[in-house]
């Protein structure tokens, strides 16, 4: 497991790619599952985001890729006076619903700038 820090800009796309290898080898995740979550910083209270393969997430395949992607028009909504800050992971199971991969890390929210016209 390894530790990412993300930033999530308020009104804009997100996305991050993820590869996952094994041994200096790329993983084939054909057969995978994966569900990434972002929480509260202290890992209580409601989620940001839950991300899937039927939201968000896109997997690669024999490429060993994972890409996480969260709209702007779903970041726009993030409400700065209660979220700026928190924890993200992400599971990969294979095809026998086994965790094979776990990643983990914190994420930041900036705000949107808005600049008047």
């Amino acid at each position: 497991m390894s530790r990412h820090n993300l930033v999530i800009q308020q009104g804009k796309d997100f996305s991050e790619t993820f590869t996952l290898t094994l041994n200096g080898s790329l993983v084939d995740l054909t057969s995978h599952t994966a569900t990434m979550i972002f929480k509260n910083a202290d890992n209580t209270g409601d989620l940001y985001f839950i991300l899937t393969e039927s939201s968000g997430l896109t997997l690669g395949g024999a490429a060993g890729t994972i890409v996480a992607t969260i709209l702007a028009t779903d970041t726009t909504d993030i409400d700065l006076e209660t979220y700026t800050e928190g924890v993200w992971q992400l599971d990969v199971v294979d095809d026998s619903s086994v965790v094979v991969h776990r990643d983990s890390g914190s994420f930041i929210v900036e705000a949107q700038l808005i600049v008047p016209a």
